[in-house]
This record gives structure tokens, sequence and C-alpha cells, in this order.
């Protein structure tokens, strides 16, 4: 597997925005019903993006019966780089500034 080439970057990024965008309508939406966590928890939740090998494993096995399909398993891998660093970038903010 590789990272995504220039092709189909534009998917790539409409896929990690729409992920960004629902995490922060869920949490927002949410906050009616945990009205006990504060916002830096709230933050916190925001930048533990749920990764996993499953996505790539189902891009590859999509792939495999679908030769159309092919350029699956590049995508779900940026996606899950892409995400790690958010992560990585979300772990270190808190290690900085400590809030919760």
């Amino acid at each position: 597997m590789q990272v995504i080439d220039r092709s189909y970057a534009i998917a790539t990024v409409l896929i990690l925005a729409g992920l960004v965008i629902t995490r922060v309508i869920s949490l927002c939406s949410t906050r009616w019903s945990l009205k006990t966590v504060t916002w830096s928890e709230r933050e916190l939740i925001f930048w533990l993006f749920p990764r996993g090998l499953v996505n790539a494993v189902l891009a590859i096995q999509v792939a495999g019966k679908e030769p159309a399909l092919v350029f699956l398993p590049e995508i779900a891998l940026t996606v899950i780089l892409v995400t790690n660093l958010l992560m990585v970038l979300g772990a270190f903010r808190f290690r900085l500034h400590p809030t919760v």
C-alpha cells in the first residue's frame, strides 16, 4: 500500500474534512446530555480520532472484488496516517498545556 497520488487528493481531503466536521457536530450535539464534561475534556475527545486498520482491511477487500475501486486502500491509508498525525498533535497540545 502507498499514500495517494494527486488524482485522489481532493477526495481524500473531502473525507478528512467530513471526519472533522462530523466530530465537531457530534461533540456539540452531545453537550446537553454530557453536562459534566468540561470544554477541555471535549477538546481532548476531539483530538482522539478513532483509527484502525479495519479501514484499510475493508478497503483492500472492496478493491479486491471491484477493480474500478483499486484506489481505496491508498485513500484509507492516507486517512489513517492523517488522523494519527492529528492525534499526535493533540497529544502534544495537551502535554504542553494540560487542562484536563
